[in-house]
């Protein structure tokens, strides 16, 4: 089977990630509520696609080689990266990094003579930060997902392909998500 045929039956069967993963994690933007004496019951939802996603992922990479598994991840990481934010900020690479460190409180330098970014931002609970992902149920090789989804989302800020590298992982065993961006190119 081609990953496009893989991942169009997995979106089709209700297993696409990002479209749950928008609906567990929201956009990000405040909604007015009345504040609530005690928090919220979380919703059996979340758990249970977590715990489902987790499965899938580990069964993708079990039953293929890790090439193919890689390609397969960072090609759902890309779809994520670009069904978010980024294009609000096509073309302000400064806007965006902003809101990288407001929304994901992540740590951002932005070496403008290099053309490096170096984008880091730890976990709750010292576990992965996307909302699906968690260091019981996925395989440390599924960080190729926010490689795919880092470079996608840099890629539209900064209107051409880039290269991102991952050099800090929680599910490798890391203390937060690191990754460095060259802006320069893709090469």
């Amino acid at each position: 089977m081609e990953r496009r045929d893989f991942l169009k039956s997995a979106c089709a069967a209700g297993l696409c990630s990002c479209a749950v993963a928008t609906l567990i994690a929201g956009d990000g933007t405040p909604t007015e509520t009345a504040p609530a004496a005690t928090p919220p019951k979380e919703d059996w939802r979340v758990g249970f696609a977590k715990q489902r996603y987790g499965k899938l992922v580990s069964t993708v990479a079990a039953k293929v080689d890790p090439a193919t598994f890689a390609a397969i991840i960072e090609e759902v990481g890309q779809f994520c990266g670009g069904s978010g934010f980024a294009g609000q900020f096509a073309g302000n690479l400064d806007g965006f990094i902003a809101e990288l460190r407001q929304r994901w409180k992540a740590q951002v330098e932005h070496d403008r003579e290099r053309g490096v970014v170096r984008l880091s931002f730890g976990s709750a609970g010292g576990d992965c930060h996307c909302p699906l992902m968690s260091k019981a149920t996925v395989p440390p090789a599924a960080c190729r997902c926010s490689v795919g989804s880092i470079r996608q989302m840099f890629t539209i800020v900064a209107q051409h392909p880039v290269r991102c590298e991952l050099t800090e992982s929680v599910l490798q065993g890391g203390a937060r998500c690191a990754f460095e961006i060259g802006l320069d190119s893709a090469s």
